[in-house]
């Protein structure tokens, strides 16, 4: 499962990096996928930190421009984030993250 999702990152970036309004929402779904498969996997932490990490930041640039789009995959996303601070031995990390998370959205976040 992580090839495939990898070689969508791989095809979502240049056509994003050509035409962001049509392309971005694609590859940061793609990265985010990619970190939650390693999640689920509970494989390859350090490299669904790195694709969570950047699928954060698009979303961000996102939810600033159409947030009744965005705002949820970007929570969603932070969610994923804590996961993967969680295997990578940061549970202090990930407890601030969702406890920002669920001030952010008033208690109505899940961890994953």
């Amino acid at each position: 499962a992580l090839a495939p999702t990898e070689e969508a990152t791989n095809i979502h970036r240049p056509l994003a990096e050509a035409n962001p309004a049509a392309y971005l929402p694609d590859l940061a779904r793609s990265l985010w996928i990619y970190g939650w498969l390693c999640v689920t996997m509970k494989a390859n932490y350090a490299e669904a930190l790195e694709s969570v990490t950047e699928a954060i930041s698009l979303y961000e640039r996102l939810a600033e421009r159409s947030p009744d789009v965005f705002a949820g995959p970007l929570v969603a996303v932070y969610q994923t984030m804590a996961i993967v601070l969680d295997g990578l031995g940061r549970a202090g990390e990930a407890a601030e993250l969702r406890r920002q998370l669920d001030q952010e959205t008033g208690g109505g976040s899940t961890a994953g």
